[in-house]
């Protein structure tokens, strides 16, 4: 894969079963993808059955080299907190274009959804974000991302929350029908999803 990897100019999607891939595997993937002819084809990459947090770091290591990257799939992993962790740094890249992230099946608790929102603190491209069937988190971590959305501590703080996260969503709920997001949330995602951000 590696020269393949490197040379295919065209190449805008990667999906992987991540179960016949360990760390080390992504990080030669990783390091292949850093020699590409064509670094801004890839739009989209999907690392699916991620087993452990330590592949995470590998895989945002693949990510940093995609520069127009807009989605991230990591369905049907078991991700924990640590993993959110190590996924930190993307999503606090100014650089980075990512608009879709999706965890499936993950083991996030509340101390992951909370590294997530305050990683999205000041990032401006991410839309979508699904923590889907991540029992752990219950109110504590959604009030994370209520507060990344509306910080109301003065007037400022408010006009500078992440005003451009559309949708959030668990248990295969989006956006407005989240079944376990506080109401609050929910209202403020969908006025996200109009142009003018002044509501």
């Amino acid at each position: 894969i590696h020269p393949f990897a490197m040379h295919n100019k065209n190449l805008v999607e990667l999906l992987v079963h991540q179960s016949c891939m360990g760390t080390r595997d992504i990080e030669r993937l990783a390091n292949a993808f850093g020699q590409r002819d064509n670094p801004t084809s890839i739009k989209s990459i999907g690392m699916v059955g991620v087993e452990k947090d330590e592949s995470v770091g590998a895989i945002v290591q693949l990510c940093n080299w995609c520069p127009e990257l807009r989605k991230l799939d990591l369905d049907f992993s078991t991700i924990g907190d640590q993993g959110c962790f190590a996924l930190a740094p993307l999503l606090q890249n100014q650089n980075q274009k990512l608009r879709y992230l999706s965890i499936h099946n993950g083991k996030i608790g509340n101390e992951g959804a909370l590294i997530l929102a305050n990683a999205l603190a000041n990032n401006k491209s991410l839309r979508c974000m699904g923590l889907c069937c991540c029992e752990g988190i219950n109110e504590r971590g959604w009030n994370g991302f209520l507060r990344l959305l509306c910080n109301t501590t003065s007037i400022d703080a408010t006009n500078e929350s992440n005003h451009h996260l559309e949708q959030l969503w668990s248990h295969r709920s989006l956006g407005g029908a989240g079944r376990n997001l506080p109401r609050e949330l929910l209202y403020l995602l969908h006025a996200n999803l109009d142009r003018s951000k002044t509501a």
